[in-house]
């Protein structure tokens, strides 16, 4: 087993449980006040726990794309860059409907 292998499936696994862990805890308690992107203003949001559910969501969804890249890295080795780029394209997608999806939480 190569150690690079290992290097990627430890990097990957824990960048997805920090993502994750952070996604819940913006859901649950609510805060949106820890949600720094784009073109958001928290003045005015007009929905603040849909604003909140919707980053969490996003959030928990790219950390599990990050545990099922380290996963796949680790059980696939021969097709790491594959694998690599076909869950790097997933990861942006996700990031630009989460940046986009912002503005139905804004007042206009």
């Amino acid at each position: 087993m190569d150690n690079n292998i290992v290097i990627l499936f430890a990097v990957f696994g824990l960048c997805g449980l920090f993502l994750g862990l952070i996604g819940n805890s913006i859901k649950k308690k609510q805060s949106i006040e820890s949600i720094a992107l784009p073109g958001l203003s928290l003045r005015k949001v007009k929905d603040k726990k849909g604003l909140a559910i919707f980053v969490g969501n996003g959030l928990i969804q790219m950390g599990i794309i990050s545990l099922l890249m380290g996963g796949s890295i680790f059980i696939l080795p021969p097709l790491k860059v594959w694998v690599l780029l076909t869950f790097l394209v997933a990861l942006i997608a996700n990031f630009l409907r989460l940046i986009l999806g912002i503005r139905n939480y804004q007042e206009k």
